[in-house]
């Protein structure tokens, strides 16, 4: 969640270790405030794609990882017999590099137009942690070479931008410490509602009196649905004895939890709010593309865990819910099977 990552920079405040990039340690006290900012006569474009080794530290307080620290230290060189690696050396984790992952690596280049800042140094003394140098060095097979050296921007689009090529690099070869350990308590509540072309459906738990009781159960299913064919109807199923444990299983395998984690921050405003506008990280649209609400079309997905955790989905964007179909069948799917049995 957003929290544990500032919270882990706030136990590096408390402790004087050495971090590479963001928190590098000076060697003599700081002037708080000072700036010095120079840039090299270096080419404003690179002619080469074919990158050899990088090499790049920075804080991104809307990623973190298993120890939930948002300081990473990214590389990609040859070890010392002579095999390209690729390794995160905060968490000492490595995996021999690949031509898909160069090949990205220079796509994030590209997009964020890394080359804009080529041969920039531009440090100010005494910043909080979180604001310290980050930097950014690549050499290409030409020989050409892009690097900076800058106050860390902990939003920037460019280090998000590795941070999640890489994790999900990483991830895709076994190594899963990148991520954020998931919340793997059991849902103990769960409410879903979907409505699409003049058609609702809502399904969620309820204590009834025992009068409403249904098969001698008063912890029921509650079933609602609606369409233009048809007045609303309201059913009642039991609620079956690994129904929490069905529902964990389908919200986890759908990767939800850092999903919404990950997507709180809206680049666009510069503040949390993605959630509140629609967006949840599932689609390919931003609160910058200014994407409509559909008619007719919503979502809404509410979870607490027996940790006390909550995620609470509400949207009705085209993009979010066209990339978690999926997860719509899956749960409709289960929960109507629990109405005909």
């Amino acid at each position: 969640m957003k929290a544990a990552g500032i919270f882990g920079i706030a136990a590096l405040l408390l402790v004087p270790y050495v971090f590479s990039g963001c928190t590098a340690q000076p060697q003599e006290e700081p002037v708080t405030g000072k700036n010095e900012h120079h840039q090299d006569d270096v080419p404003g474009t690179i002619a080469s794609k074919e990158i050899i080794s990088l090499d790049t530290s920075f804080c991104v307080l809307t990623r973190w990882n298993t120890e939930e620290s948002s300081f990473f230290h990214f590389a990609v060189e040859e070890d010392e017999t002579g095999v390209l690696q690729a390794a995160e050396k905060n968490l000492g984790i490595q995996y021999p590099a690949d031509e898909a992952l160069l090949k990205q690596l220079q796509e994030v280049i590209d997009r964020e137009n890394l080359v804009s800042q080529n041969g920039l140094y531009d440090v100010t003394a005494g910043l909080a942690p979180e604001y310290q140098p980050c930097s950014f060095s690549a050499v290409y097979v030409s020989g050409e070479k892009l690097y900076f050296r800058q106050d860390n921007n902990p939003y920037a689009l460019w280090s998000e931008s590795l941070y999640d090529l890489f994790a999900a690099w990483f991830s895709s070869h076994g190594i899963e410490s990148l991520y954020p350990r998931p919340d793997d308590s059991l849902i103990t509540r769960f409410d879903f509602g979907f409505r699409e072309n003049g058609s609702a459906e809502d399904f969620f738990d309820v204590n009834v009196s025992g009068e409403e009781a249904f098969g001698g159960k008063t912890h029921l299913l509650r079933r609602d649905t609606e369409d233009p064919e048809h007045d609303a109807q309201t059913e009642y199923a039991a609620v079956p004895e690994d129904y929490y444990q069905k529902v964990t299983r389908i919200i986890a395998d759908h990767d939800i939890q850092r999903r919404c984690d990950f997507s709180e921050y809206n680049h666009a405003s510069g503040s949390y709010d993605n959630h509140e506008l629609g967006y949840y990280g599932f689609g390919d649209q931003t609160a910058a593309d200014g994407e409509p609400d559909a008619e007719g079309l919503y979502l809404e997905i509410y979870i607490e865990y027996e940790s006390g955790r909550i995620i609470h989905i509400e949207t009705g964007k085209s993009s979010e819910i066209d990339a978690v179909r999926d997860l719509i069948l899956e749960l409709s799917d289960y929960h109507h099977s629990l109405f005909t049995q």
